[in-house]
């Protein structure tokens, strides 16, 4: 069964050149750009054409252009023609609708102004996890290309900020204390890089910027616009008792990402600036509106282009704000062909060293709100354009219908980010895990579906809903995409089904050009999951199951899907660990895609055309941060250690679970909690410290039963009983692989619920029967089910809904003692050590027995 589709590289690079050439401007700085020569069907707008200008006059003219155009009595952001029918709904004046329709399109502003207007290919790898073995790194998902975390470390001290202090541990002492700290002026959510003595410290802020209008300070109104910021603090660590903050700034807009190569930190803030005060119609009837309306149109056309941009602000070390200036320059921001927002995503460089952010430097894309990737050489930054009804309905293509624009920057040494290309491809990520640059091209996967917008396809009527995800576009009639010859688009024997995409795509020039591509992985499913690694791609798609496709990406013009594994639940993040081995985290689900609990699979990829999983591990009712940050993700390679944070709703527990994971199993080792409780350990008593017996602290309980796959015969497993029970025999013939367990494995904290046990014959497509409702639930039926909060077709997926039961509330007991847990962020190993960082405190554990080395509380 074949299921690609590949556009050949010479017809889509005649087909630039000729777009390009049609649209070039001789006296502008940046060409405006044609993308690749999409299929017959796509959607007209175009959000990867780019066009800038060479002053800030050519700018301001296409934004007064499109905010004019969509103007109305209430600002901009509905369409005129929208505002103009409700003004008619007034009949009182007897205006006719021509008539209104002159009077708010006459201006001379609605006029379009005129406008003025190689980087080396790279290899990437699975990234190195453990640095040189001593202490583990910030999980990235490429090496050498830093990303912020909550917590960060070099082996010899950890730093972490937490409910706004930057706080600095001594990790060489035999007992591990906290030796200064740093309160943090403003913001939330904060994120940090470590490089060398300096710690770059990110944050959520929030800005305020005067507006214009005639009711700008006017009726109660505030003359300024407030809205979201991003604090950036440069802090020497050199002197851990006394970090100080050498420069900090404020700048416009939300972190989108960030990513440090060297001592460069690449900042990706996303704006939108409000700079008109908007009137509303004073009094109600027609002629208030129009006159609204015209306020509007006279304040929008006093606004200059830099209002419009975003701002950097320095802080000094009182806090306050100095003068604000633009964050890039009109020459420097380049704007859709086919307009894409007033909100603007600008890359920034930050240099380390000098605590330098040069905003003059800046580049960006008027566009909304970005995914971003990045190589050690090149960063990504993926827009998503949503098409209005009546451009997006044709023949194959339903409203809603997403295209993405992928734009291009490099960031190689110590320079400036400098745009280098865009392209576009269809559909929408999932995140920066859909992007990856391997050898001079970027692979993309996407999804197009029906919350989003979806693919007509030629079906049976009446389809057997859901389809079933081994159905690949060259198995329906006509092959490969939808033919409207037959059918008109949604007509009976047409139905919208999502579909799964990955594109290929090399620069060539001014473009990022689609030489390859394959789809028809997981119809009527999207997109859970995405890893690369060198030449091959992983793909997870789930709707009831969880198909794990295997793509083959060695000729860029030529991707081939080779394997697929069709499972229950799915995995919503991919881990390289062993040769030839994958571990996925995400949710079990019954065989009608209800999410029943964690899991953990170990999946046999060394042979690509058949894709096998060897070991599960499962943790019913319970869920894992890790499944959707990362960076809450440790595989310790010398140790075939993983450590996640779990949060389980079935007994309570809160805390870390620690699994040894070898090629095909998966055993538990133990579990770590934090208690603020917890008696605070001091160098007297505890172990590591000169006398004290190194005897784990911590209480210990039967290891709960794990099953073990063997590689020969996948469907042969050994159950291994907690101590004192008698190993049961596997369900098939063959040889089996037991594994001892640990003599005494210590577990902080509670009673552990136990895993389940699941052989792998029986968890087969199709073989797996739907247990009845455990206590507690209640059938869907008697449920009224809100269709407005739950996706369409979501509901029918499920037999059951697990009531919400808050746990108890225990308050401390007088005097300390056990309370209740706080969940657990981050876990780090550092030498022979286990850290866990909450904010609650720090745990040291041993990294072999788990047992307690230092609790170190934040006060």
């Amino acid at each position: 069964m074949t299921r690609r589709r590949i556009r050949t590289a010479t017809s889509l690079l005649a087909a630039v050149a000729v777009g390009a050439a049609g649209l070039a401007c001789t006296d502008s700085t940046w060409v405006e750009r044609s993308n690749v020569q999409r299929a017959e069907g796509w959607p007209d707008a175009d959000v990867a054409s780019l066009a800038a200008y060479d002053d800030c006059r050519g700018l301001e003219g296409v934004i007064h252009e499109h905010a004019l155009a969509d103007i109305g009595p209430w600002g901009v952001g509905s369409e005129r023609f929208e505002a103009v029918a409700d003004v008619m709904m007034d009949f009182d004046d007897g205006m006719a609708f021509e008539e209104v329709g002159d009077a708010v399109a006459a201006s001379p502003q609605m006029d379009s102004a005129s406008r003025s207007a190689e980087s080396a290919p790279v290899t990437t790898t699975a990234p190195v996890i453990g640095g040189d073995g001593e202490f583990s790194d910030t999980n990235v998902q490429e090496a050498g290309v830093d990303e912020p975390d909550v917590v960060k470390t070099d082996g010899s001290r950890l730093v972490t900020v937490v409910d706004g202090t930057l706080r600095i541990m001594d990790l060489t002492t035999p007992v591990p204390a906290e030796v200064g700290s740093l309160a943090l002026d403003g913001g939330h959510g904060h994120r940090l890089f470590l490089d060398g003595d300096r710690a770059v410290v990110l944050s959520s802020d929030s800005v305020a910027r005067p507006q214009v209008g005639p009711d700008a300070g006017r009726r109660g109104r505030s003359p300024e616009w407030s809205g979201p910021g991003t604090r950036v603090s440069v802090i020497d660590v050199a002197d851990p008792a006394a970090p100080t903050v050498v420069q900090a700034y404020v700048l416009d807009g939300s972190l989108s990402a960030a990513r440090r190569v060297g001592d460069q930190v690449r900042l990706v803030t996303t704006a939108d600036p409000q700079p008109v005060a908007f009137t509303y119609p004073d009094g109600s009837g027609r002629g208030a509106e129009l006159r609204a309306v015209e306020a509007n149109r006279d304040a929008v056309a006093a606004t200059s282009a830099e209002d419009w941009l975003p701002q950097v602000r320095t802080v000094d070390e009182r806090g306050r704000h100095g003068d604000a200036e633009p964050l890039v320059a009109c020459d420097s921001i380049g704007v859709p062909v086919e307009f894409a927002g007033f909100g603007s995503v600008v890359v920034s460089t930050l240099d380390i060293g000098d605590a330098q952010l040069d905003a003059g430097a800046s580049v960006g894309v008027m566009a909304g709100d970005a995914t971003v990737y990045a190589s050690a050489q090149n960063l990504y930054v993926a827009t998503t354009e949503w098409m209005s009804f009546d451009e997006s309905v044709t023949d194959e293509w339903s409203p809603g219908a997403s295209a993405t624009g992928i734009h291009m920057f490099s960031i190689t040494g110590g320079e400036p980010a400098a745009y280098l290309a865009s392209g576009q491809v269809e559909g929408r990520l999932l995140n920066q895990f859909a992007m990856s640059e391997h050898a001079g091209h970027l692979r993309v996967a996407t999804t197009l579906d029906p919350d989003f917008g979806g693919r007509f396809m030629p079906v049976p009527d009446p389809m057997p809903m859901p389809v079933e995800p081994e159905l690949g576009l060259d198995d329906v009639a006509g092959g490969g995409r939808a033919s409207s010859s037959d059918d008109a688009a949604g007509s009976p024997g047409r139905r919208m089904l999502s579909d799964n995409a990955l594109h290929v795509l090399a620069r060539d020039g001014a473009n990022l050009v689609e030489v390859g591509y394959v789809d028809g992985m997981g119809i009527d499913e999207r997109i859970y999951s995405v890893r690369y690694l060198g030449d091959m791609g992983y793909i997870v798609t789930f709707r009831e199951t969880d198909p794990l496709y295997t793509i083959d990406l060695s000729d860029p013009t030529d991707p081939r899907v080779l394997g697929e594994l069709k499972i229950p639940g799915f995995s919503t993040y991919l881990h390289p660990t062993h040769p030839g081995r994958l571990v996925g985290i995400g949710q079990d689900a019954t065989e009608t895609g209800m999410p029943i609990g964690l899991q953990v699979s170990v999946f046999d990829v060394a042979d690509p055309t058949d894709p096998q999983r060897t070991a599960l591990w499962t943790l019913p009712d319970a869920t894992s941060s890790a499944e959707g940050e990362h960076h809450a993700f440790l595989w310790w390679q010398a140790e075939n250690l993983l450590a996640v944070p779990v949060s389980s709703w079935g007994d309570g527990f809160e805390g870390v679970i620690v699994l040894d994971v070898t090629d095909t199993s998966i055993t538990e080792r133990g579990r770590i909690e934090h208690l603020p409780g917890d008696e605070a350990a001091t160098p007297c008593d505890v172990p590591g410290c000169p006398g004290v017996d190194p005897e784990p602290t911590t209480t210990t309980s039967e290891p709960p039963e794990t099953t073990t796959t063997t590689v020969d015969d996948p469907t042969t497993t050994t159950t291994i009983p907690a101590p004192g029970q008698e190993p049961g025999p596997g369900p098939g013939p063959g040889p089996t692989v037991t594994t001892e367990p640990p003599a005494t494995p210590p577990v902080t904290g509670s009673e552990p619920s136990p895993a389940t046990t699941v052989p792998e014959s029986q968890r087969g497509a199709g073989t797996e029967s739907t247990p009845p409702p455990p206590s507690g639930r209640v059938p869907l039926d008697d449920l009224v089910v809100d269709e407005l909060a739950v996706d369409p077709g979501f509901e029918d997926q499920f037999d059951v809904i697990e009531p919400f039961e808050p746990l108890p509330f225990e308050p401390t007991p007088p005097g300390g003692g056990r309370s209740w847990a706080v969940p657990i962020a981050r876990v780090l190993v550092v030498g022979d050590t286990l850290i866990t960082v909450s904010e609650a405190g720090v745990k040291v554990s041993g990294l072999g027995d788990l047992a307690t080395r230092a609790w170190l509380p934040f006060a």
